[in-house]
């Protein structure tokens, strides 16, 4: 069992050190800037105010400032797609943002095995807020959101 946990956690560590931009729900500022990385596409922040928040929704501010009330349960946000990681862990893994909150908590990763959106678009996502998820090898998300669904 102990070699089972060792094969997975080295993995593990091989698959997100080839994306770092997955941990601690944080783009490296010369992603962002540059537009284009190894990994993908990548797009530009957006300006507060310039998203509307959903209706009966949360910002990403707010996923963050109420984090432990909304442990395991379904949220809503209305965000840009910053960046899509595809196929990783059997995931697509999207960076959002919504121009609320402060660095390094003004982006949310969220993780589908659905269709992904298109980097730039601006989605409504839903889906369920998780808390504190540590993935080993360094990789901790304050907050994710598990098994979203998106709608532009």
């Amino acid at each position: 069992m102990k070699l089972f946990g060792l094969m997975n956690a080295v993995f593990l560590a091989a698959t997100l050190q080839a994306v770092p931009a997955l941990a601690n729900n944080d783009m490296p500022k010369d992603d962002v800037h540059k537009g284009i990385k190894a990994a993908g596409k990548v797009a530009n922040l957006p300006k507060p105010g310039e998203i509307a928040k959903a209706k009966g929704g949360k910002t990403v501010a707010e996923l963050y400032g109420e984090k432990e009330k909304l442990n395991s349960k379904k949220v809503v946000i209305r965000a840009k797609v910053m960046k899509v990681n595809k196929q990783i862990l059997g995931k697509d893994w999207v960076t959002l943002a919504d121009g609320t909150g402060k660095s390094p908590d003004d982006k949310v990763v969220a993780t589908t095995t659905l269709e992904s959106p298109i980097v730039g678009n601006v989605v409504t996502v839903s889906g369920v807020l998780k808390t504190n998820v540590d993935l080993g090898s360094g990789y901790q998300y304050k907050v994710i959101i598990e098994d979203a669904s998106f709608v532009k």
